[in-house]
């Protein structure tokens, strides 16, 4: 299988030296044989950046996209560019994100409200360099928090019934956290399934727990898992292989993600006329 990785490397940069010199972006449509990629960087955009990713979207359809975004929530003209000329292209087959707890606000506020259910595809959500966690009463209207709106995701059920996951580092209020987990479980009368990720923690003060919900035959797990946290929603009577796995591709997301596109960028690496 031809991936675009090897379009990358025989088509737009060669070796001179010891250096990588950058060549110019192919001005045709990919050829047939190129059906794949395993992971875009973009670092720069200008109008022939823009054209060329146009000219390789079918290769995000039908595929498995985890988006990074790794942009300042103050760097307007960056995500004035992305809302407008690469959300659209990428949004529908995005399964998994990778962003700045920063970068939740900012894509409530410019993309929409309920930004994380409009990604219908969307089954997994990775926190970096903040604490947050879905927090408080589950709601995406316009004026909630990124907590609220994070938890309306996560307790809306995925249409096949596996589970959803969130990662993030534990946050300093995390027993709070937990005890809305636990009273949201406990007050609900529809079945989802997830897994919560709270990674660099030990569990310390907060001990292990299971909860039950007869309404919706569920059960609350908390637990260590080497050097992660889980808290699994699941189904009382479950597949234990297949609930194993995903519970160790929670623990373990680095090397489960899908086909990664990274917008690391800055208004200054912008030259779009």
């Amino acid at each position: 299988m031809n991936t675009l990785k090897g379009f990358f490397l025989n088509i737009l940069i060669q070796l001179v030296g010891r250096k990588f010199v950058p060549l110019l972006f192919p001005q045709t449509s990919l050829p047939d044989n190129i059906i794949d990629f395993n992971q875009i960087n973009i670092s720069y955009i200008d109008n022939n950046v823009v054209s060329f990713l146009h000219r390789i979207k079918r290769l995000f359809n039908n595929t498995d996209i985890t988006l990074w975004l790794n942009i300042g929530s103050d760097q307007g003209r960056c995500w004035s560019i992305i809302k407008t000329l690469f959300w659209p292209m990428m949004a529908s087959n995005c399964t998994s994100m990778l962003i700045d707890g920063t970068t939740v606000a900012v894509l409530l506020a410019l993309i929409s409200p309920t930004v994380f259910r409009d990604c219908a595809k969307l089954r997994s959500i990775e926190i970096y360099a903040n604490d947050l966690l879905p927090d408080g009463p589950a709601d995406d209207q316009e004026g909630s928090t990124a907590g609220q709106a994070l938890s309306k995701w996560l307790h809306t059920p995925r249409m096949d019934g596996r589970p959803k996951m969130f990662r993030s580092a534990g946050p300093a209020q995390l027993d709070q956290q937990l005890a809305h987990l636990k009273e949201t479980f406990l007050n609900a009368i529809i079945p989802v399934s997830y897994i919560i990720a709270i990674v660099d923690l030990a569990l310390g003060d907060d001990e292990p727990f299971e909860l039950k919900n007869g309404r919706t035959g569920e059960r609350l797990i908390y637990r260590q898992v080497g050097d992660v946290c889980l808290l699994t929603r699941s189904p009382v009577e479950r597949e234990a292989k297949n609930w194993a796995q995903w519970e160790e591709e929670a623990a373990d997301w680095q090397n489960t993600r899908g086909k990664i596109v990274e917008f690391w960028i800055s208004d200054r690496d912008l030259a779009i006329v």
